[in-house]
């Protein structure tokens, strides 16, 4: 289970609106289900699971897998934002917190977690107006176990 967090200003003053977007592994399953169903002769799934790639696997993937999984991703968040009706919300100043729950207790760097893709759909679908500094002014990256929703 992964939960993103975005407290977006509702006027110039300190008032946040909190919005939580979670990715279980239904979510997962129902995109790669309409995937195959837009593309019977597809034979992999887009998505594996509901945990990012981590910053190890892009710095060592070649380009054309990286561009692939970037894609796969970017699409995947546009489905989720628009099963939650948060398509072209334009949020223009935003604070992101970003949570990966995983299965096992294997010990995992936080700064090995990111969700570099998610924001490429976010900014693909509106939901964020743009993932710079100006826009997003802070980003939590954090990390917990939970064997029952990875």
């Amino acid at each position: 289970m992964k939960i993103f967090n975005c407290l977006s200003p509702l006027f110039f003053n300190e008032i946040m609106k909190k919005i939580t977007i979670t990715i279980t592994q239904k979510d997962v399953d129902n995109y790669n289900k309409r995937y195959f169903d837009l593309h019977p002769k597809a034979k992999k799934k887009r998505i594996d699971g509901p945990y990012h790639p981590t910053l190890n696997w892009y710095m060592t993937a070649n380009n054309l897998a990286v561009n692939n999984k970037k894609q796969d991703w970017k699409d995947f968040i546009l489905y989720i934002l628009a099963s939650n009706n948060l398509l072209d919300m334009g949020i223009k100043k935003c604070k992101v917190e970003y949570r990966t729950f995983l299965k096992a207790r294997r010990k995992r760097d936080v700064d090995n977690i990111t969700p570099k893709f998610i924001f490429d759909g976010l900014v693909e679908g509106n939901f964020i107006v743009a993932d710079d500094i100006e826009h997003v002014v802070s980003l939590t990256t954090c990390g917990g176990y939970d064997a029952e929703n990875p």
